[in-house]
């Protein structure tokens, strides 16, 4: 289904996020046994992940959280296909993931944006860069665009946007080829606090109108726990599943009230044990 089919503007989810999408009970994702070493000019080899297992139902908001250099960022490189495991298995579906697809959607830390492209220019490179530059597809990048905020700046340049915009517009090429999954890797560790806690409700809303699987990486205790449905807690290098948080947390989520609820500060500090442990 298209992205013009699956997100409506005067809907709820849309308007004011008031229900979650529904993640189905068979995995969209699965990894068993990831082993991913990787070796240094010395030659000495560093094990980055070691059996790391992890999946995913379809239109679940996933996060994780841990040390600095403990794999985060290289599961993340396994499940887009930019990277190749040592050992174990990964599917998406019922397909093993074997490189880069049109299926899986991927925004960095920095919002990549071209300089010399306009937003509109950006944002559909990737139709162009592959296939699908048709009306329907058109039609559907410019509903994310609106959905995003970012309606009436197609014809700005990166230079003319904030920081938060810049990342939106990133998302929203993400988002373009209408990915089954969308994988973020600190996509708002360059922006402010202020700006940071904004963008997590902006992308809870596009979330919850576009009823992707999201898996986001991050530093932040609070963000995760904020976003994800669930949040899995990697031990330090080489990475391992530590825990697997539900969240229970009711939908919309705003900061002023989410943050003051007993359950995040019990989770908060649970997760703070476990990562100061």
């Amino acid at each position: 289904m298209s992205l013009s089919a699956t997100i409506d503007l005067a809907s709820p989810a849309v308007q004011a996020g008031r229900a979650a999408p529904t993640p189905s009970d068979a995995p969209l994702i699965r990894a068993r046994g990831l082993v991913k070493v990787y070796s240094t000019i010395s030659g000495d080899p560093v094990v980055a992940l070691d059996g790391m297992d992890l999946s995913m139902a379809d239109g679940e908001f996933v996060s994780i959280v841990g040390p600095s250099g403990c794999g985060k960022s290289t599961m993340l490189r396994l499940i887009a296909g930019l990277d190749k495991a040592d050992a174990g298995e990964m599917t998406l579906g019922s397909q093993p993931i074997t490189g880069p697809s049109n299926a899986v959607g991927v925004v960095f830390q920095n919002a990549t944006l071209l300089p010399w492209m306009t937003v509109w220019q950006n944002v559909v490179l990737p139709l162009q860069v592959g296939s699908g530059y048709d009306k329907s597809r058109r039609d559907a990048v410019q509903v994310l665009l609106e959905v995003a905020g970012l309606k009436g700046f197609e014809n700005k340049y990166p230079y003319e946007l904030s920081g938060g915009m810049q990342q939106r517009a990133a998302i929203v090429r993400g988002l373009a080829r209408d990915p089954k999954v969308l994988l973020m890797d600190e996509p708002f560790g360059a922006l402010d606090a202020l700006t940071r806690e904004r963008m997590n409700v902006e992308l809870q809303r596009i979330w919850l109108a576009s009823k992707k699987t999201v898996l986001l990486i991050t530093h932040s205790i609070g963000e995760a726990i904020f976003l994800g449905d669930r949040v899995i807690v990697m031990s330090g290098r080489p990475g391992r599943v530590l825990e697997n948080l539900r969240i229970n947390l009711p939908r919309p989520r705003n900061h002023a009230e989410t943050i003051a609820d007993p359950e995040y500060i019990r989770l908060a500090r649970e997760i703070r044990r476990m990562l100061d442990a």
